[in-house]
């Protein structure tokens, strides 16, 4: 410390370096130095410290390099050389040796086929050692020339005659073995030395390709092929081929303004059902949130009425986007739920692209393709602006402005066209999409000809684009050629609604610039005359009258469908402007059906009108208007593909709080129920229109045709004619074969490699079909092979179960039961219901192997036939038998007319009446609650013969019809012929009784009868009324005497019946008294003591009784008061009998005792008296 004047230096022998010292050194020893200057604290100091670094040298590293690698092949130049980055290597030399011979730092040549090795060393230097092997590589030469082959003979000609000879010459430097093949290596030859022809080959009719391969000691294979002709016939391979041009085993293709399937243009109806991979995920939710469970059914319905209608190509989502931090957040409701990519560009959902696999699968199963939409214009589902959100690239300033009509919307929204992320990550998914492999099919989605076409988006629209059009044209240039670059099968489309430029706004699309040469393979546009009023409203009739009418009028309608010499969009500041491109001149332009198809027919392509929808409120006739004049313009212009927007399931429109709220007012339905029968009334007649427009027939190819085109070509010399060929069939309905005929034969002479097609129309009856062709010319008959075609794969097997056969119905909403099963594991389509042979219900979610129900509502008493017809997935019907019922809705009439309801009888063997009538009475039987249960009656007879039950009887009398409708009549009467039953009689006290004074005296009876009416009972003479308590009555009587009474016991009922049999005779016996003697004292007492002696009896009833006292035998009355002499008395108490009792000599006995007692005396006198003075003392005794 303290040292601030005080310098420190480093230095390296002698010399001052840096502190620390980073220098790089070269070998040897190096002496340091640490010394110090003085200063005012400190000495100077010349050696603080020493160090010596001794530096020894290294081996240097160092490798081979060759620009081709260590295995090349023959004829290839290498450049073999080395690397190294040692310092400090001056002095140092690297030298490469090649089989031990030195080249310098290393050589480029053409070695000739071997191994070569190759050493790195070097020598020593200053700083590094020698180094013999700093690093050894072999260079390996291959042989991989190909053998040089040339077929000689034969040559690409058509022969007349059997070839048999392959001459060919080859050459190689390291020669092998040569073989052939005639049937593209399936089958080879054995292999002869190079050089050696082959001979004994057998040539066929028609076309031959032969091939010769060699091969060198390297196993290096070349080949050479010639393809010839022999003049015998034969049928194309692939041929013949079905006319059922919706089989999706072929991509759709296009042939100038045409789509094509196989060789034969291919024009379609088609339906727009947007929903079809949400609800194929089996759950999602409808617009109020409402969970829908099994929402697979959903798909399937829409798909087999989509087969039903004839439609085969379905506009749907292949392309949905959403996450919670974007303008559409992932939540349970309006299909928001379940989308293709989710939260973050990159991430797919395979749930729902597996719910996408089985829609295109199942479709593919009906014959119905799919157009599939990548992405969406519209803020919906994510669509475009979920792309430019999640961009960091894209000005996020109007992210949120969700209005349309703002201009700042597009701004936003148009950066999704050329944005680098946007477009990266729309190729991803892209890419993804068309390498993804069918989780049911295990087709690869760009090789799978079940997708009609990829659609770039759904109306893409890029309004800051303002006059430019550029930026779509530019972005579908751009992924049209993506895709082809990854799918070269599938037709590639844009999928705008054909708006041009217009006045000084524009929706930045042209229907020509946008598909002119941008490689799109078709046109696209769309019609919706309700939303476009403002589009409409600013052109002209072919007069000068700008379009202001109604949207449901028929000028309104027909600007858009079917007049000519229009204006677009021509009104501006109240007059006449061009204000449209494409332009046309004035009055040039046709209704935007026709115009549409024109432009595209102009550009030499087909048109697709993607969307063609009109309200579903329109009244029937415009509705008519609309669509039939739509359609015949479309296609008599030349169109293609038009498709109706959009067809929905029947819970699309009921699963909602209110109803319809997820229908926009356009959808359609394959329906029984009236309300969305009577929307979809025009779509349905429509489509109906279609197939019958062109002269009669259908604009569009349709299906379960059965049509068959058998083609045949002809390869033949030159001087060879031949002047015609027949085809012959055998058929099979199944049951028996028609045997080979002659169906039909061509007209004209045939010409050399030209195809010729024999069209047949099989019956829907015809299962499968042998055929061959027979060919004339040159006095010769040349015949094809036999060939075979299953027309039907399978036939549903339908079983009728109710109404049977002369059966009937009995509601007038008759059940129609069936079932239907599928021997070839196909799906069923649909099933139809007949009724006297009118077409009435149709059910597109028929499940196999369990019964299914139709309901109709028919006419009472009238005969009907049904029968079902069901139709698989691959077109195969089947019609159940026919089966006759009638409709008897009403029930028997009945009416017993005897006894009447509630009445009373005193036989037990009446009758039962009624009467019963219904035109198909089928039986009667009846029911008594008391006496049997469901008796037939034996040709609806009455009730006779029967003993019935005293009591209460409710008997129903029940009369069937043939249609098992039942009715029924019921009675209640009573029936009574039996006397009352008076039994169990009781006496209380019994018999007999002993008299008691206001006793009471019970008598009882059970008495039964159900119609008892009076209960009395006699009692010596008089009548009482008895109480009673259920069926025991009950008699009481006070007060009796002595003496014996009789009774009776009297009972009747309602209807007269009487029993007055039970009698009886009741005893009341004489009572004994009871009475007692009284002393008012006791019964002993002192002499002198007078008693009172009397009597005590309570007695009841004893009114006749004398009671009499004795004293020693003499009567004392009642008794006495008296006082005796000391002794003893016997005191007995009787009386005489009375009416109610009886007499008794002792009713009691006392003995009164009369004991002495002792006198009694006083003394009185003066009490105190003086000394001297006498006193009186006197005795006294009262005894």
């Amino acid at each position: 410390t303290g040292d601030g004047d005080v310098t420190y230096k480093l230095y390296r022998e002698g010399v001052e370096v840096s502190n620390p010292d980073t220098d790089v050194l070269g070998v040897g020893v190096w002496n340091y130095i640490y010394n110090s200057t003085g200063g005012t604290n400190y000495t100077a100091n010349s050696s603080l410290d020493t160090f010596a670094l001794t530096v020894n040298k290294i081996s240097p590293i160092g490798s081979l390099t060759s620009d081709l690698g260590w295995t090349i092949n023959e004829t290839q130049s290498v450049t073999i050389a080395l690397s190294e980055t040692n310092t400090g290597d001056g002095d140092l030399t690297y030298i490469v040796y090649r089989d031990g011979v030195a080249k310098g730092t290393g050589e480029t040549w053409s070695p000739a086929l071997g191994t070569y090795d190759y050493v790195l060393n070097t020598t020593g230097g200053a700083n590094w050692t020698a180094n013999t092997s700093m690093d050894t590589q072999t260079l390996t030469v291959n042989d991989v020339t190909l053998p040089s082959i040339s077929i000689t003979y034969p040559i690409a000609i058509t022969y007349s005659e059997n070839v048999s000879s392959l001459n060919y010459t080859a050459s190689d430097t390291n020669p092998g073995s040569c073989w052939y093949s005639i049937d593209d290596g399936v089958i080879n030859s054995s292999a002869v030395n190079m050089g050696t022809n082959f001979t004994g080959i057998t040539s066929v009719g028609g076309s031959n390709t032969w091939t010769v391969y060699c091969n060198d000691t390297s196993n290096n294979i070349n080949s050479d092929s010639i393809t010839f002709t022999l003049n015998k016939l034969w049928s194309n391979v692939g041929y013949p081929y079905s006319d059922k041009d919706f089989r999706t085993t072929q991509f759709i293709t296009v042939d100038g303004n045409d789509f094509m399937l196989g060789s034969q243009q291919y024009r379609f109806l088609g339906a727009d059902s947007y929903y079809l991979a949400d609800y194929a995920t089996n759950l999602t939710y409808d617009d109020d949130g409402n969970e829908i469970n099994n929402s697979r059914q959903a798909v399937l319905e829409i798909l087999n009425e989509a087969q039903y209608l004839n439609i085969n190509v379905i506009r749907t989502w292949a392309g949905t986007q959403g996450s919670d931090d974007s303008h559409w957040i992932i939540n349970e409701s309006g299909g928001h739920y379940n989308l293709f990519e989710v939260g973050e560009p990159g991430n797919y959902s395979n749930k729902t692209f597996e719910a996408l696999d089985w829609v295109i699968y199942e479709a593919s199963k009906r014959n119905i393709r799919l157009q599939l939409v990548l992405v969406n214009n519209w803020n919906d589902y994510g669509g475009m602006r979920w792309y430019a959100q999640k961009s960091p690239t894209t000005d996020k300033t109007y992210q949120w402005v969700n209005d349309t009509a703002d201009d700042n919307y597009w701004l936003f929204h148009d950066q999704f066209y050329n944005d680098t992320n946007t477009m990266t990550y729309f190729r991803n998914y892209i890419n993804y999409t068309l390498n993804r492999n069918n989780t049911y099919s295990g087709i690869l989605y760009k090789d799978d000809p079940a997708i009609f076409s990829w659609l770039l988006a759904n109306e893409p629209r890029a309004k800051s684009d303002g006059e430019g059009r550029g930026l779509i044209r530019n972005w579908t240039i751009n992924m049209t050629a993506y895709i082809k670059s990854i799918d070269t099968n599938h037709l590639v489309g844009l999928g705008i609604e054909g708006w041009g430029y217009v006045e000084t706004w524009g929706e930045g699309t042209d229907m020509i610039a946008d598909h002119n040469n941008t490689g799109v393979d078709f046109a696209t546009y769309a019609l919706h005359p309700d939303q476009w009023k403002y589009f409409a409203e600013r052109s002209e009739h072919s007069t000068d009258d700008w379009v202001l009418e109604d949207i449901d009028t028929n000028a309104y309608v027909d600007w858009w469908t079917n007049d000519t010499g229009l204006s677009y969009n021509n009104r501006y500041e109240g007059g006449y402007v061009p204000a449209y491109t494409p332009a046309l001149a004035r009055h040039a332009y046709d209704n935007w059906v026709a115009q549409n198809v024109k432009w595209a027919n102009d550009l030499g392509m087909p048109v697709l009108l993607q969307e063609a929808g009109y309200l579903t409120n329109h009244n029937q006739a415009i509705k008519d208007r609309f669509y039939q004049q739509m359609i015949h313009n479309f296609y008599n212009e030349g169109g293609d593909g038009l498709m109706f927007w959009t067809l929905n399931h029947d819970d699309y429109y009921y699963s909602t709080d209110v109803d319809g709220d997820m229908d926009d007012g356009y959808g359609f339905y394959v329906s029984d129920d009236p309300l969305l029968r009577e929307k979809s009334q025009g779509v349905l007649d429509a489509i109906d229109f279609t197939l019958t427009d062109n002269d009669g027939g259908s604009w569009v190819n349709q299906m379960n045709s059965y049509k068959y085109d058998f083609i045949i070509n002809i390869g033949f010399a030159s001087d060879t004619l031949i002047d015609n060929c027949t085809l012959y069939l055998n058929i099979s309905n199944g049951t028996e074969w028609t045997n080979y005929y002659a169906d039909q034969s061509n007209t004209s002479a045939i010409i050399n490699d030209e195809s010729y097609v024999f069209e047949k129309q099989f019956n829907d009856t015809d299962e499968e079909v042998y055929w061959y062709t027979e060919c004339y010319g040159d006095s010769t008959n040349i015949t094809s092979d036999e060939e075979h075609i299953q027309i039907q794969t399978g036939v549903p097997l339908v079983t009728l179960y109710s109404p049977e056969d002369g059966g009937f119905s009995n509601n007038d909403t008759t059940e129609f039961i069936y079932d239907v099963t599928e021997t070839n594991g196909l799906l069923m389509g649909f099933c139809e219901l007949f009724i006297d042979d009118v077409l009435n219900k149709t059910d597109f979610t028929v499940t196999m192997g369990v019964n299914q129900t139709f309901s109709s509502l028919l006419s009472d008493g009238t005969t009907y036939t049904w029968y079902i017809r069901c139709t698989d997935t691959d077109d195969n019907s089947d019609v159940s038998e026919t089966i006759s019922f009638t409709v008897d809705s009403t029930y028997p009439q009945i009416e017993i007319v005897y006894p009447s309801n509630n009445s009373n009888h005193t036989s037990n063997t009446i009758e039962v009446n009624y009467t019963v009538s219904d035109i198909n009475l089928d039986s009667c039987w009846y029911s008594n609650d008391t006496y049997s249960i469901n008796t037939t009656l034996t040709d609806c007879a009455n009730i006779t013969g029967i003993t019935w039950a005293e009591g209460n009887h409710n008997v129903t009398i029940w009369a069937n019809d043939s249609g098992d409708n039942e009715n029924s009549s019921s009675i209640t009467f009573f029936v009574d012929s039996l006397n009352p039953s008076v039994s169990s009689l009781t006496e209380s006290p019994s018999d007999p009784a002993i008299y008691s004074s206001g006793a009471t005296y019970e008598f009882n009876a059970t008495i039964t009868d159900p119609n008892l009416q009076t209960v009395l009972f006699e009692f010596d003479g008089t009548n009482y009324t008895p109480s009673s308590s259920g069926n025991v009555y009950n008699f009481s009587i006070s007060g009796l005497s002595v003496g014996v009474y009789n009774y009776r016991w009297f009972a009747n009922d309602s209807y007269g019946h009487v029993n007055n049999t039970e009698t009886g005779d009741y005893t009341i016996d004489k009572a004994t008294l009871t009475g007692s003697l009284t002393n008012t004292d006791t019964w002993t007492e002192p002499y002198l003591e007078e008693v009172t002696i009397g009597l005590s009896e309570s007695n009841d009833g004893d009114g006749d009784v004398t009671y009499i006292v004795y004293r020693d035998g003499v009567s004392k009355a009642t008794g006495e008061t008296v006082t005796l002499g000391v002794n003893t008395y016997d005191y007995i108490l009787n009386s005489t009998g009375g009416a109610n009792y009886s007499s008794s000599a002792s009713l009691d006995a006392e003995t009164l005792t009369v004991t002495v007692i002792s006198p009694s005396g006083s003394l009185a006198g003066t009490a105190s008296i003086n000394y001297l003075v006498a006193g009186d003392v006197t005795g006294t005794e009262s005894n």
